[in-house]
C-alpha cells in the first residue's frame, strides 16, 4: 500500500497508482489539462510557419546570419508542430508525414553549410521532435485515463478541465464553451446580466 497527496488529504493507494506523477507533493492535480482539439491552434501556428519558414530560407542564403536563419528555420518548424501538444496532434503528424516524405525521397532545398548539405540533418531532427511531441500528448491521455478511473474509484471529485485551463495558461479560455455571438455589445452585457441573474436565482 502507498498514499497520495490529494487535494490536501492523505489517501491510501495501490503501490502501482502512485508510479506516474498524477499529483505532486502539495495534492494539486496535473497542471497540464485534458487534451482537446483546438481548431484555432491548428490554424493560428500553420499561417505562422507559412510566413516565417520561407523568409527564413531566404535568409539563411545571407553572409553573416546564414548560421543563424538556417537555425531559425529548424526551430520554427519544431515550435509550430509541437507548442502546446495537448491543443491537437493534426499539426505534428502532419510535420512527420511530410518531412518523412522529404527524406524518403533526397529532397533537398539548397541548404548547405561550407558547401555540403545539411537537409538530411534536418529532417532526422524535425522527425525526433515530432515522435516527441506525439508521445507528449499520447502521454497526457494515458495521465488523464489514470486520474478518471483513480476519482471514480476513491470518490474523488473530477476535475473542472476549464478551471485547469485557464490556471495553466493565465487566462480566461473558455473551455469546453460555445461563445455565442451578439449584433452588438450592449446585447453581450445584458446576455451575461440574464445568467447572473439566473445563477443567483437558482
Amino acid at each position: 500500500m502507498a498514499s497520495l497527496n490529494i487535494n490536501g488529504h492523505r489517501i491510501k493507494v495501490r503501490w502501482f497508482e502512485t508510479i506516474l506523477p498524477l499529483w505532486d507533493m502539495h495534492g494539486n492535480v496535473r497542471r497540464v489539462p485534458r487534451n482537446i482539439y483546438d481548431l484555432t491552434a491548428i490554424f493560428g501556428w500553420s499561417m505562422a510557419a507559412l510566413f516565417t519558414l520561407p523568409l527564413m530560407w531566404l535568409l539563411s542564403h545571407v553572409p553573416f546570419i546564414w548560421p543563424e536563419m538556417l537555425g531559425g528555420f529548424a526551430l520554427t518548424i519544431c515550435i509550430c508542430a509541437g507548442v502546446h501538444p495537448y491543443q491537437d496532434y493534426f499539426r505534428a503528424l502532419f510535420v512527420l508525414v511530410i518531412t518523412s516524405a522529404l527524406l524518403y525521397y533526397h529532397v533537398q532545398f539548397d541548404m548547405r553549410i561550407f558547401g555540403f548539405h545539411v537537409e538530411n540533418y534536418i529532417y532526422y531532427l524535425v522527425i525526433t521532435v515530432c515522435l516527441i511531441i506525439l508521445l507528449r500528448r499520447f502521454y497526457n491521455h494515458i495521465c488523464w485515463k489514470q486520474i478518471d478511473h483513480m476519482c471514480e474509484k476513491y470518490g474523488i471529485p473530477h476535475y473542472d478541465q476549464k478551471t485547469l485551463m485557464d490556471a495553466h495558461v493565465g487566462y480566461d479560455t473558455h473551455y469546453g464553451e460555445k461563445q455565442p455571438s451578439y449584433d452588438s455589445y450592449q446585447e453581450a452585457l445584458n446576455a451575461d446580466n440574464q445568467k447572473k441573474t439566473n445563477r443567483n436565482q437558482g
